[in-house]
């Protein structure tokens, strides 16, 4: 299996990649490793970032700057919102994910030569949640390229995710896309799952949306696995 092949053996190719770029490319890899450990982990916010490393906020923004520059993170605000407090930081590079994520818990069985049994007990059962944020990336990837060819209901000048919080339902929803042109706004659910996309899912993108002011709202679902035929014939009654 090349993820056994590729990370998980202390002579694999990748096994310790990540580390040594960031010792080649970075002063202070160690403080660089301590950050992509920290994100990986749940930490998306500067303050978050700076409370786990026990640093001040201000010291942090430039590692966060250079990490930023080499793309190994992205920085996301939802769409259309300015305030700055929601900003938050992921990692970007799916390499620097996978490591952080599954190999650098895992270090020491690795070196014991049990790779095999970490990718059977931990890895594989994961691998599905861990794709799903690879699988939104190649949605934006499809979707920039529909609005280039000219096959969206029109042109796309902005788009984003969105999160934010329901009022009436007292949570924080996500929406995967938005895309805003001239009179339509586009809201799109991305699935990553051995399950068809069925109607719920077609509910639930539409009752987010309200949530958002949207003149003339198109919805677009990209899934892994197809559709079940509700929502074909929704889709198919909404055409007519």
């Amino acid at each position: 299996h090349n993820i056994i092949k590729l990370f998980l053996s202390d002579s694999a190719r990748l096994y310790d990649e990540p580390i040594n770029f960031l010792k080649q490319e970075l002063r202070e890899p160690k403080t660089y490793h301590s950050i992509l450990n920290a994100i990986a982990n749940g930490a998306s916010k500067n303050n978050t970032i700076a409370t786990k490393l026990n640093m001040q906020t201000g010291s942090l923004n430039k590692y966060l700057d250079n990490l930023l520059e080499l793309g190994i993170i992205k920085k996301e605000s939802p769409i259309n919102d300015k305030n700055t407090r929601k900003t938050i930081y992921r990692i970007n590079d799916g390499t620097y994910r996978f490591w952080y994520q599954f190999v650098l818990p895992n270090l020491s069985a690795i070196e014991l030569g049990l790779g095999d049994k970490i990718y059977t007990e931990y890895i594989e059962p994961a691998l599905s949640d861990f794709m799903g944020e690879s699988f939104e990336q190649i949605y934006i990837d499809f979707f920039d390229r529909l609005n280039v060819d000219m096959l969206l209901p029109e042109l796309i000048t902005k788009r984003g995710r969105w999160w934010g919080n329901n009022p009436k339902m007292k949570r924080e929803e996500e929406i995967d896309l938005i895309g805003y042109g001239k009179t339509t706004t586009l809201f799109s659910e991305v699935k990553w799952t051995n399950k068809k996309l069925d109607i719920n899912v077609v509910n639930d993108l539409i009752e987010k949306s309200k949530l958002i002011k949207a003149d003339k709202p198109y919805y677009i679902f990209f899934s892994k696995n197809g559709f079940t035929d509700a929502v074909y014939e929704l889709t198919h009654q909404s055409t007519n």
